[in-house]
């Protein structure tokens, strides 16, 4: 990663570095998909968008501040 490319990164107001505070493990098939389970729950994700098969389309996670869907297309929004 160039200099330039990581000053970007580091002064966009749209990015946020988070330290996840949940540790779940909620996909057993492959445990190292729940690292972005984790960071979606602390940025308070409504969606992960993916074409992993392990999140399954119609999975909804629930806490009391929002809902997480995940979903493998924008049209399934």
């Amino acid at each position: 990663m160039t200099k330039l490319t990581l000053d970007v990164i580091l002064n966009n107001l749209y990015i946020s570095f988070l330290t996840p505070y949940y540790k779940f493990n909620l996909i057993k098939s492959d445990p190292n998909d729940n690292k972005f389970l984790n960071y979606a729950v602390i940025a308070n994700a409504k969606f992960i968008m993916t074409e992993d098969r392990h999140f399954v389309a119609d999975t909804v996670w629930k806490n009391k501040q929002s809902q997480l869907k995940a979903i493998n297309t924008i049209l399934s929004l």
